[in-house]
């Protein structure tokens, strides 16, 4: 098992370290020393540090696939609903949106063309009856 171990070197001293020795200035060894005293286990531990890197990666591994999973799932759900939805529909025989769009434009056109007849209408009833027109009879 590989522990760290520390060094009183003080700041700006490049000591020669081993694997798993960690520089630390004088100022602060006396912590790590009072750390080291008050633990049972080691601070750091690289097959600890190891063993959760795997079981991290598991975890995040299992997360990835769970969310794919959950991705698959929300994408069969909306479609099985918006078959039902669409075949309620057919079944309530309910206008597209294509025949709405036609009958818009249908009302459009009609009520453009009344307005037109109202107009034309309107500037007949404005005209001073002629002779000519009081001797037809109506039909």
């Amino acid at each position: 098992m590989n522990h760290c171990h520390w060094t009183g070197a003080s700041p700006g001293v490049n000591p020669v370290t081993k694997p798993g020795t960690v520089a630390v200035s004088s100022e602060y060894a006396h912590i790590l020393a009072e750390l080291a005293l008050s633990h049972p286990w080691p601070i750091v531990d690289a097959h600890m540090t190891q063993s959760s890197n795997r079981i991290l990666d598991e975890i995040a591994r299992l997360a990835t696939d769970a969310a794919g999973a959950a991705q698959g799932v929300r994408r069969e759900v909306e479609t099985v609903v918006r078959g039902q939805i669409e075949r309620l529909l057919k079944e309530m025989d309910v206008a597209t949106r294509e025949e709405l769009e036609v009958l818009r434009d249908m009302v459009v056109a009609t009520r453009e063309e009344n307005e037109r007849l109202e107009a034309r209408l309107n500037a007949l009833e404005a005209r001073p009856a002629s002779p000519s027109a009081k001797a037809k009879p109506a039909p």
